[in-house]
């Protein structure tokens, strides 16, 4: 059947969907690129996951300017020739990001310090940025 979607709660290429009409790409994961890896992983953030061969992130996952779906070649006349490609692909910055039947409680941000006394609470960007220092400095 082929590879399905790693993201949890995705049913992207099981049976139930295929039979449906809604056969969708997969996209293996970045094995030989350690911090794309990385990435992808914090992204679909499951826990003690361990991807292989078999799975991948299926498009559903990836905003529309990540993937692939033409090639365009200039022609010697100045000309644009643009075909649809056969497989889609992703660009070499794509992650994901899109989930849309992941529970609420597993997509909710830790929220922001609303000025109660306590323990403060960074923004989710600030979070995101201290992250990718932490990782860099472990490297």
């Amino acid at each position: 059947m082929g590879k399905k979607c790693a993201v949890a709660s995705c049913k992207g290429n099981y049976a139930s969907q295929v039979k449906k009409g809604s056969r969708v790409s997969i996209f293996g994961f970045p094995f030989g690129e350690p911090e794309r890896m990385k990435k992808w992983l914090r992204h679909i953030s499951r826990q003690d996951f361990k991807p292989t061969n078999n799975v991948g992130v299926c498009e559903k996952h990836f905003q529309e300017h990540f993937i692939v779906r033409y090639d365009s070649v200039k022609r010697d006349d100045g000309s644009v020739l643009t075909l649809k490609r056969d497989r889609t692909k992703l660009t070499l910055d794509a992650y994901p990001s899109i989930f849309p039947n992941c529970p609420s409680y597993s997509l909710s941000e830790t929220p922001v310090n609303s000025g109660k006394k306590g323990k403060e609470h960074k923004d989710p960007e600030d979070r995101e940025t201290d992250i990718e220092h932490r990782e860099a400095v472990e490297c």
